[in-house]
C-alpha cells in the first residue's frame, strides 16, 4: 500500500506542477 500511496502522491504533484505552468503561460484563459 506504501508504494500505492507514493505513485498516486508522484501523480498529483505532476498535475499540479503542469497546472501551474499552465496558469503561468495562460493566465488569461484561467481567469
Amino acid at each position: 500500500m506504501d508504494r500505492t500511496i507514493a505513485i498516486i502522491v508522484t501523480g498529483l504533484r505532476a498535475i499540479l506542477f503542469i497546472l501551474i505552468k499552465g496558469e503561468q503561460y495562460e493566465p488569461k484563459k484561467i481567469y
